[in-house]
């Protein structure tokens, strides 16, 4: 559904952060945020086990969308999948890097969609691989 699509809708109905979580900014919201954001951790970074999304400075909610900052820290010390069968070498270096994340949410509560964003360039540096 495109952003208009999702910003035109929401003019017409009580908001679906309403709906599901209550006041945009309530304790239901950062609770929900937040156990996301700590499940990134096993599901996408297999290589550094350690991996935390720590301190969120900005919480941003509008009907069904999100968008939260944190700084990911972490190690790479378990084999990388290369995307291709293989795997790269773990360097056993450790990172900390800033990030966001923008989630599409629906009336059940649970997130649809999920656009993770930080600095590759910076990122590959800090673990050793450029």
């Amino acid at each position: 559904m495109a952003p208009s699509a999702i910003l035109r809708r929401s003019r017409r109905a009580r908001p679906i952060w309403e709906a599901i979580l209550g006041s945009s900014f309530g304790p239901k919201m950062t609770s929900a945020i937040m156990a996301r954001t700590s499940s990134l951790g096993r599901d996408l970074f297999v290589w550094a086990p350690d991996l935390r999304i720590q301190a969120h400075p900005v919480r941003i909610a509008k009907d069904n969308l999100t968008a939260v900052t944190g700084v990911m820290t972490g190690t790479f010390t378990q084999p990388m999948p290369d995307g291709k069968g293989g795997t790269i070498a773990p360097t056993g270096k450790a990172f900390a890097l800033d990030m966001i994340t923008v989630g599409i949410w629906n009336r059940q509560g649970t997130m649809d969609e999920e656009f993770l964003f930080w600095d590759g360039q910076a990122f590959y540096q800090k673990i050793g691989l450029a």
